[in-house]
């Protein structure tokens, strides 16, 4: 009995200590665990803070992407490493980086759709993981675009998104060609080194942006400076106070000065500041001054501008408001131009004018009379056929004659020497008789004219004849530009009393005028293009002595417009004086 009892004890007694030692060898394989895990740990840390460190150290992505490469390698054994930036507007993507083993089409700078991409599928799911692909068929098919990986011997993939706010900017892509390759804490890790990067990317993509923008920028005033520079026009700016901000070379050339010694300078005192004749032209009568007072474009054609040695010369010229981006005017813009030899070539195109038209007007009248007596004679020499040819030919010369008329008192006009007759007259029959004179014009394309305001006498003070010519002009460009069997309205009607005026209309169904063109009409030998109406024939004189006779009398003219519904041509003219009448 003690030999069995001895027996159990040292049984026993021996249990316990196998158990001990396998408790010991436990213990020490948890303590080897731990003691690994935290040099891992550690390896880990140091590694990510090195990564850390790097991505911040530069706002070169490249150079970031070629130093952090060489530490993820110590953390997660790959074959391959790549970051795809995501563009999800464009639902492309694009390899900023590759490392590693080759897969075709998949270099960096290669743009993809995001379409069927492990790429998209990570970044939408925004989560890292791994997809496995021991054989083709182990490819998901959601992802086929994993099939050029697997084909060039890739096996498996990680797949972290790299984030920047709510959204995937882009996504780490990690490859090996073992299918066991990676663990789970390789994910992990994965997600923590995308994480780091995340900061790296989204500023590269910052400083990409800056770069282009400032690149656009020096392209853009590379430009500006070549297009100033170049101009035949002068061009400068000036602030609110009048001073020279920038100014072109031709227009530092044109007034003398250099563009250094432009700049600052107030523009009114050095180039504006005296009128043809020598006398003062303060500032605030200028019409630069104005657009810096009143923000609006105005266009000048009849002043100088002085040059750096006291002589002057005509100029043209625009000046349009500059306004910074909430609207506020901060300055003006004037381009101006020389116009020099413009008036010497037009002061020889009027003098040819004149001489021409005084040359002609003796035989035109000569032949008008002839033709007329021709006409008048009832003898049975001339048969139908004849006497229609005399009359075509008659009125052939009355246009000529019209004609000669227009281009002296045009002359007349720019020479300032048309002398203008007042008297008063009822309106009335200034209408009467031009609808009167034009009535075969009228007639010939059945057109409809009608008179609306003259029931009671409508006296006016000017010059009869010259009213005559100038409602005469109107009539004429309307049923010039009317289609036949349409109408033309003259209406007549009184402005407000106190202004002393009679208003005449002149409306059509023509064409119409292009917006472009509206403003120009009134000028000397302007015809419109482009109106529709090419057949019309004209010399772009009549408009231009309507508008001057009516200014000479006192009053306004103006037109408007609308393509393809017609024209309104309006004028004023004084009324009959209350101490006359």
């Amino acid at each position: 009995m003690q030999v069995e009892a001895r027996t159990t004890e040292l049984q026993t007694a021996d249990e316990q200590l196998r158990q001990g030692i396998d408790e010991r060898l436990r213990v020490d394989a948890v303590l080897r665990d731990s003691e690994e895990t935290a040099r891992r740990l550690a390896r880990e840390n140091a590694a990510m803070a090195e990564i850390g460190r790097i991505v911040g150290s530069s706002p070169d992505i490249q150079d970031v992407y070629e130093r952090f490469a060489a530490e993820v390698r110590r953390l997660i054994p790959f074959s391959r490493i790549g970051a795809n930036l995501v563009d999800f507007t464009r639902r492309t993507y694009e390899l900023s980086y590759v490392r590693g083993l080759d897969v075709p089409e998949r270099d960096a700078g290669a743009v993809h759709p995001l379409e069927g991409s492990f790429t998209n599928h990570v970044a939408e799911s925004q989560a890292a993981m791994i997809v496995r692909m021991e054989s083709e068929r182990h490819i998901p098919a959601t992802l086929p675009g994993l099939v050029a990986s697997f084909q060039a011997g890739v096996r498996s993939s990680i797949g972290a998104p790299v984030t920047s706010g709510d959204k995937a900017a882009g996504v780490l892509i990690l490859d090996a060609i073992e299918p066991d390759a990676f663990e789970q804490h390789h994910v992990e890790l994965a997600q923590r080194i995308a994480d780091q990067i995340a900061g790296a990317i989204v500023n590269s993509q910052l400083y990409a942006a800056r770069q282009r923008a400032e690149t656009e920028i020096r392209r853009l005033v590379r430009q500006n400076d070549l297009i100033l520079n170049s101009a035949g026009e002068g061009i400068c700016g000036v602030d609110l106070h009048g001073a020279t901000t920038f100014a072109n070379p031709a227009a530092a050339r044109m007034v003398g000065w250099t563009v250094d010694e432009l700049i600052g300078k107030s523009q009114h005192d050095v180039v504006h500041h005296s009128r043809p004749d020598g006398a003062p032209y303060p500032s605030e009568h200028c019409p630069i001054h104005a657009t810096l007072a009143d923000g609006q474009v105005h266009h000048v054609a009849n002043e100088v501008f002085w040059r750096n040695d006291n002589r002057n010369f005509p100029v043209e010229y625009v000046s349009t408001p500059i306004r910074d981006e909430n609207g506020e005017l901060v300055g003006a813009v004037v381009t101006f131009r020389d116009i020099t030899e413009r008036i010497e070539v037009d002061r020889l195109k009027d003098e040819f004018v004149s001489t021409v038209s005084h040359e002609l007007r003796t035989p035109v009248t000569s032949i008008k009379g002839f033709l007329d007596l021709i006409i008048e004679d009832d003898s049975p020499g001339f048969s139908d056929e004849h006497r229609t040819f005399l009359e075509a030919a008659a009125r052939n010369t009355q246009r000529l004659e019209r004609l000669v008329g227009s281009l002296l008192d045009i002359s007349r006009l720019e020479a300032g020497r048309l002398q203008i007759n007042v008297m008063s007259f009822d309106f009335r029959d200034v209408v009467d008789l031009t609808l009167d004179d034009m009535r075969a014009d009228i007639d010939g394309k059945s057109l409809k004219v009608s008179v609306t305001g003259a029931a009671e006498p409508v006296v006016v003070w000017a010059d009869r004849n010259r009213t005559i010519q100038i409602l005469a002009n109107l009539m004429s460009n309307a049923i010039k530009y009317t289609l036949p069997r349409k109408s033309i309205k003259i209406e007549i009607g009184a402005l407000k009393i106190e202004d002393g005026l009679l208003r005449v209309d002149v409306v059509d169904e023509g064409s119409g005028i292009p917006p472009d063109a509206v403003d120009r009409v009134f000028e000397k030998f302007y015809r419109v293009e482009g109106s529709g109406m090419g057949s019309a024939t004209g010399t772009g004189i009549g408009l231009a002595i309507s508008k001057a006779l009516v200014e000479l009398q006192g009053g306004m003219i103006w037109a408007e417009s609308e393509l393809g519904k017609g024209s309104t041509f309006s004028f004023t003219l004084p009324r009959l004086p209350e101490s006359v009448a």
